[in-house]
């Protein structure tokens, strides 16, 4: 029982790296997106 609540404790910190690296790369896009893509790549990212 002990081996499988530390493997779903370990699986959630890996989901949380990726989820947090994900939101980054959401905000670079979006930061970016303001600048060559102007209202059109803002609403393309808010409908993602």
């Amino acid at each position: 029982m002990k081996k499988q609540q530390a493997y779903i404790q370990s699986s959630l910190l890996e989901r949380d790296k990726e989820t947090k690296k994900l939101i980054a790369a959401t905000e670079q896009e979006e930061k970016e997106g303001r600048n060559f893509g102007g209202s059109f790549g803002n609403s393309v990212l808010k409908d993602i």
